[in-house]
């Protein structure tokens, strides 16, 4: 190799690492100014040994809260100690109560029970399935069906465990019918260090799964830590949100396979969480402006991580739509928000990991 070509050669990989390092420095915010606004009237939302209020959907007049204590799980495993059933449960507010209480459910299902993503599905006037992906500390993934009368009062009936090889890693999840549903995996790889890798290097390996009652199967197989998802009213779209690339995707779902067609991507510009769909169609979602914040805040629990609620009008001429940042806040009201369930004029915020959830009133 002569030296002309060596230095060819060094010049070309240098400029590759500059180009990744510049990448990765902006996606996880580092360089962003914020100019932090929030609703005039906002106030926390406690619950009993409620920590780590990372999804909330709507059921009639209530929201439903997946709740894990994160933190306290990964300190006791890390000490060898039991994990308390008091880590992990399901909680509701009562959205019509001018300043409602987070109430925790009781429920039938496993004791080793660490809820992440949820999805509602409606079964009648007053009987609702709930869908929650369950991370059990003895390994693996499931999700857990419970069944909630309203009339029988605070109370989860456990349906049944389902589970399947293609949960790799599974974030988030939406109801299509009462045994059915598609989920994010937000790493694809196996293994610790290629989920390492996956991360920090923003590879395309993230997946969507569907599961029909039956069998689970990829549906998209390409994304950037794919995070929330759910569907439009009439069930006939697929929305998908990509943390490391900051889009929410579109995808038309053949309702005879319930495979899906990308049809559009709208840019938010920051890392998307869960996704939540209002009355009129509009899509709301907790995201992260400054993942390295994140980082930190989910190692400390001294620190803060900024909050950042954005809504998606959807065009109804065409694709695409308006963007909206409804609050952007330095983490002090609550950290690293994951999700906002608007009902009526105000919206429901979770986080990851604080021990209170965060209503806000809009104009």
């Amino acid at each position: 190799m002569t030296r002309g070509v060596f230095v060819f050669i060094s010049v070309v990989v240098l400029g590759c690492i500059g180009v990744f390092v510049y990448n990765t420095v902006l996606g996880l915010g580092v360089t962003k100014e914020l100019a932090y606004h929030a609703p005039d009237q906002c106030y926390r939302v406690t619950g009993k040994d409620m920590a780590g209020p990372e999804d909330i959907q709507i059921a009639g007049p209530y929201a439903v809260i997946s709740a894990d204590d994160r933190r306290a799980t990964s300190a006791a495993v890390a000490a060898g100690d039991a994990v308390s059933t008091k880590f992990g449960g399901v909680y509701v507010m009562d959205m019509r109560l001018p300043r409602p209480d987070a109430l925790r459910m009781s429920h039938d299902g496993p004791e080793d029970f660490h809820p992440h993503g949820l999805s509602i599905w409606k079964l009648d006037d007053r009987k609702y399935r709930l869908f929650l992906i369950n991370h059990p500390v003895a390994g693996g993934h499931t999700v857990e069906l419970f069944d909630w009368d309203m009339g029988q009062g605070l109370v989860l009936t456990h349906v049944e465990t389902i589970t399947d090889p293609h949960m790799l890693s599974p974030n988030d999840l939406v109801a299509t019918g009462p045994r059915s549903f598609y989920f994010t995996n937000d790493r694809g790889s196996e293994t610790d260090l290629g989920r390492t890798l996956e991360s920090v290097m923003r590879l395309s390996r993230s997946q969507v799964g569907y599961y029909d009652g039956t069998n689970g199967r990829f549906v998209i197989t390409d994304l950037k830590m794919a995070n929330g998802i759910t569907t439009s009213h009439d069930g006939t779209e697929l929305y998908v949100a990509e943390l490391m690339r900051g889009t929410v995707n579109f995808y038309d779902i053949d309702q005879a396979t319930m495979d899906v067609t990308l049809t559009d991507q709208v840019a938010l510009n920051a890392g998307l969480d869960n996704l939540d769909v209002d009355e009129d169609g509009n899509i709301w979602s907790g995201a992260h402006v400054k993942l390295l914040d994140f980082v930190t805040y989910a190692g400390d629990e001294t620190k803060l991580a900024p909050s950042h609620i954005v809504k998606l009008t959807l065009n109804k001429d065409g694709p695409g739509g308006k963007v909206d940042e409804v609050l952007l806040s330095d983490g002090a009201d609550i950290s690293a928000s994951t999700v906002a369930a608007k009902f009526g004029n105000r919206i429901a915020i979770g986080s990851v990991m604080d021990s209170h959830a965060l209503i806000c009133e809009l104009d």
